[in-house]
């Protein structure tokens, strides 16, 4: 640039050095600017082409360049990558396969997911779709706690006794216990209260007969299995109190069967069975005695149960009850449940 600037002086001067008013035609003048002209084209061809010529310099500094990636090799565990570079002096196209390996991500450091992160995925995705439907089975078996929970005295749930082969069941029994319920036996008899008082307070004075259903001992009488079967207690005179057992056959509804022998024959007269306030003989006869099994809220040791604490109807069934006395003086005692 400074010496086409020269350059231009230089002709200036030489053009007011002209002495001669003829020597300054207009072929001179004209000589003098196409000189100017071409000096300034060449400097401004050089300024244009000094930046391309710097870039094109450290273009052809570097050897090879990278052109693109692609997925390599699958792998389950990592990720593997092609490279692909040109030579910028042959433009030659070259592939580097799985040149770059991307580790998986483990729970120290990051990385590239795993097949088995994405299957873990899928089913934590899963999982979370059912989550909808189980909590309104939640809700469902909250509002059905609740409701049992807070049963009002006139709210009354049905039940039934079933008579198997195997013994009596009550189908739902162990959610009404889940639910904080205690099963109860009832007999159907005649009973007399001996707690009534007139004048005389030292003196009991028995009140008037009442046939109906009557508790029947505690709730301890019977227990009821998980599959909803009803087994009761033997009370018998050889059974151990501190270690009760619980069996399904109905004999354990009675405190005893006594036989009674008649001394002019030596044979069996009379099979007594004690049901309430009276004692059948069931020889050679057959008797249907009425029970029953409700649940009801606990109460205190202190208060006297009322039916306003049953939250169920009362399941009913029955026990037949009867002996035959054959040749030679056997006895065949039958006592099961009955329909």
């Amino acid at each position: 640039m400074p010496t086409d600037i020269t350059r231009i002086t230089e002709l200036i001067k030489s053009f007011k050095s002209e002495t001669r008013e003829e020597s300054v035609t207009v072929q001179v003048l004209g000589n003098l600017l196409q000189q100017i002209a071409n000096v300034i084209g060449t400097t401004a061809q050089q300024t244009e082409l000094a930046p391309v010529s710097k870039f094109y310099a450290n273009l052809t500094s570097l050897n090879r360049i990278l052109t693109g990636i692609s997925a390599g090799t699958d792998d389950p565990n990592q990720m593997h990558l092609t490279l692909y570079d040109c030579s910028l002096k042959t433009g030659e196209i070259t592939s580097l396969r799985d040149a770059l390996v991307l580790r998986a991500a483990t729970t120290d450091r990051a990385g590239v997911m795993q097949s088995q992160h994405v299957q873990d995925l899928n089913q934590c995705k899963n999982a979370t779709q059912k989550i909808p439907a189980i909590q309104r089975v939640i809700r469902s078996l909250q509002a059905n706690y609740n409701t049992l929970s807070s049963m009002k005295q006139t709210e009354t749930i049905h039940i039934e006794c079933q008579i198997r082969k195997d013994g009596l069941y009550i189908p739902g029994a162990q959610q009404l216990i889940k639910s904080g319920l205690k099963p109860i036996l009832f007999r159907y008899s005649i009973r007399t209260s001996r707690h009534g008082r007139k004048t005389d307070k030292k003196k009991r004075t028995p009140m008037a007969k009442r046939r109906g259903w009557h508790r029947f001992f505690n709730s301890e009488k019977l227990t009821i299995t998980p599959n909803g079967q009803i087994l009761f207690r033997d009370d018998s005179k050889n059974a151990d109190p501190m270690k009760p057992t619980y069996q399904p056959t109905p004999q354990h509804l009675f405190t005893y069967i006594k036989k009674e022998i008649d001394p002019a024959t030596n044979l069996i007269s009379a099979v007594k069975l004690p049901y309430g306030q009276k004692v059948f003989d069931i020889l050679q006869r057959t008797h249907y005695f009425k029970f029953a099994i409700a649940f009801y809220k606990p109460i205190s040791k202190s208060e006297a149960f009322t039916f306003s604490d049953l939250r169920t109807n009362l399941a009913i069934f029955k026990v037949r009850a009867t002996a035959n006395q054959y040749n030679g003086g056997t006895l065949d005692t039958t006592i099961q449940l009955s329909r």
